[in-house]
């Protein structure tokens, strides 16, 4: 999908003003983040079990900025901004 360039700006863009699915995405993140800050909050033991516990707390933040943030907020997500200059690095 990445390759084709106006597929790929076409589905974020849907993706970004669709609150149903930003809805379910704040969801899973917030599911995801909090089952492992609950599940595996460890600041000590090594980089690997502090990137999960920072991975942990990034998606609960996640989760609830979008839960929280208003339908029209999501425009100013980095993925919601995208132009074509950004796809052609990421299909790159």
């Amino acid at each position: 999908m990445l390759i084709h360039k106006e597929a790929t700006i076409a589905a974020v863009n849907s993706v970004c003003h669709n609150p149903a699915v930003l809805l379910v995405g704040g969801l899973i993140a917030l599911v995801v983040g909090l089952a492992i800050v609950v599940g595996h909050n460890v600041w000590f033991g090594g980089p690997p079990a502090i990137f999960v516990t920072l991975f942990g707390w990034a998606a609960l933040i996640k989760g609830i900025i979008i839960l929280f943030l208003p339908p029209e907020g999501a425009d100013i997500s980095p993925l919601c901004i995208m132009n074509d200059t950004s796809i052609d690095t990421l299909s790159a």
